[in-house]
């Protein structure tokens, strides 16, 4: 299981390849959104689960259902979102949660 960053159209094509790939076994179990007003939303059935902020609680909560993402993917067009993504790659360092920034061709 991952965790997508941003809500965006490479998040949106990220989770299609995800989703009908079947080498690489990395099921998107959720999104981390920039602004509020996505939060709750879907994302080809994909759970927009909360704020790049909230992603200490969101993985205590998926944690506690038994689901421990083991990856972090941030794509191209988040990493453009200055002290909030600096924020959340340092989190996701304090929770040794591995970070991977796929390529363009990736998506």
């Amino acid at each position: 299981p991952v965790l997508i960053v941003g809500t965006g159209h490479e998040a949106d094509q990220l989770i299609r390849r995800l989703q009908h790939d079947t080498v690489t076994p990395m099921e998107p179990v959720g999104l981390l959104a920039f602004k509020d007003c996505h939060v709750g939303e879907r994302i080809h059935n994909v759970p927009i689960l909360g704020l790049f902020s909230d992603l200490e609680t969101i993985l205590q909560t998926l944690e506690a259902r038994q689901i421990k993402p083991r990856r972090l993917i941030i794509p191209q067009e988040s990493l453009g979102l200055g002290p909030a993504i600096d924020e959340l790659l340092v989190t996701a360092r304090r929770l040794n949660l591995p970070t991977l920034r796929p390529s363009v061709g990736l998506s």
